[in-house]
């Protein structure tokens, strides 16, 4: 369990080097460009453009800077992770409460925030050097220099969709659908509630993985009891990260958060975060959580199956 959320909370840390490595992408082709214009036998052609030179230089920099920052992220996306892990780790293997690691959760909590605000700033400086780049891939002698060096170039970095599919709010109900989430003691199962379009969009997605609508079913939305009962703590955490940063596709910093808010609300059953489509829907049952009142929550009906006494 502690591996899957591990490899969750490193798809953060994934994305921070995917940016570095985009920005040590364009600062190869800079680095290239420069060399270009420093060489001897193009002195002439290129005596006239020692403005372009000069920012060239300065873009690259600029980069550096960037770059030099980014990595510095990546070492505190790192370290908050393994913090995490470390915090996981205690939970599973000894009795405790929530007081007993409230110290812990704060520092988490208080260097996400730090990381937060110092992302936050980064991510302005890269809007910033994104315009100084594109002004000096745009010049004409830079592009005449890339056609030139790199005619079949294809960018390293790439978007990847990790998106779960799931189900739009509003969306028309269809007579497929399963709107019940069973809690079951007699088999020992929780029956999570789906969208019969969602299981079409797995199928479409992940084709080589599914084989069919019911083979969809018993792997993502029937799961053994135990694997949420028996670390309450820990499986609020994986459900409430897994969520914000799966089914929301929401930054991994903003899933910790949301992850570790959820981790000790000792009457929020793990299986219904599970079950949510949404944080939306899930504010909405903790709502009704709060106010005494499940009988108003309707986005699905929940049974509980307990064995006889």
């Amino acid at each position: 369990m502690l591996e899957k959320i591990n490899y969750n909370l490193i798809e953060g840390i994934e994305e921070l080097s995917n940016q570095i490595l985009a920005r040590e992408e364009k600062i190869g082709i800079i680095i290239g460009f420069i060399k270009r214009l420093n060489r001897q036998d193009r002195v002439e052609r290129y005596l006239e453009n020692a403005n372009l030179l000069k920012e060239s230089n300065r873009v690259y920099n600029s980069i550096k800077n960037e770059l030099d920052s980014l990595e510095l992220l990546r070492d505190k996306a790192k370290e908050i992770n393994r913090k995490i892990a470390v915090l996981l780790a205690w939970i599973q293997s000894k009795e405790s409460t929530e007081t007993h690691y409230a110290a812990q959760i704060e520092n988490i909590k208080q260097q996400m925030g730090i990381y937060n605000t110092e992302n936050e700033k980064a991510k302005k400086v890269e809007s910033m050097n994104n315009i100084e780049i594109n002004n000096l891939f745009n010049n004409p002698i830079f592009k005449e220099y890339f056609k030139e060096e790199y005619p079949n170039f294809v960018s390293k970095v790439t978007q990847v969709d990790n998106k779960k599919p799931t189900a739009e709010a509003g969306e028309e109900k269809n007579s497929k659908d399963n709107g019940v989430l069973i809690i079951s003691e007699k088999k020992r199962k929780v029956y999570l509630p789906y969208k019969y379009k969602v299981l079409q969009a797995y199928i479409t997605k992940y084709p080589k993985q599914y084989k069919s609508e019911e083979d969809v079913i018993q792997k993502e939305f029937i799961h053994p009891i135990d694997s949420y009962m028996r670390f309450p703590s820990v499986e609020r955490f994986k459900q409430a990260y897994s969520l914000i940063r799966d089914k929301e596709a929401k930054p991994f910093i903003e899933a910790l958060k949301y992850g570790l808010d959820m981790m000790f609300k000792a009457k929020l059953n793990p299986a219904i975060i599970a079950a949510c489509s949404s944080q939306e829907e899930l504010e909405r049952y903790l709502h009704c959580l709060e106010k005494n009142k499940l009988s108003e929550f309707k986005d699905f009906e929940i049974r509980f199956e307990i064995n006889p006494v």
